[in-house]
């Protein structure tokens, strides 16, 4: 299958002649006049575009998506280990921020004592 990535619709990428060049997908904006098909009953294009259908089903049917039997509910090892540090790392900014302030708000009463 032939992706492509940006299609910015400036006028340079035509879609005809994209999908007669053997490309399947692209990212486009329909509000442009390129983006169109301006022969959808030519037998050349309606092949190019039943090609292009054809790559893309062959690659969804084929890429594995069906054959997942189980899915798992809740986090994956690596957003747990990441939940994990930051729920860590709160607690030690937590503890050396009331240390911290313990700290100041002794040595202000001692000012305020002498």
């Amino acid at each position: 299958m032939v992706l492509t990535d940006w299609y910015g619709s400036y006028g340079y990428q035509m879609t005809m002649d994209s999908v007669l060049n053997g490309n399947d997908l692209m990212l486009g904006f329909g509000s442009n006049i390129r983006t169109q098909i301006e022969n959808p009953d030519s037998p050349t294009m309606v092949k190019a575009l039943r090609q292009a259908s054809k790559n893309i089903f062959y690659t969804i049917v084929h890429s594995g998506n069906y054959t997942i039997e189980e899915r798992r509910t809740g986090m994956d090892p690596m957003t747990k280990s990441i939940v994990t540090v930051d729920v860590v790392l709160g607690a030690v900014l937590a503890t050396i921020e009331a240390i911290v302030l313990a700290r100041y708000f002794r040595k202000k009463k001692k000012l305020q004592q002498s």
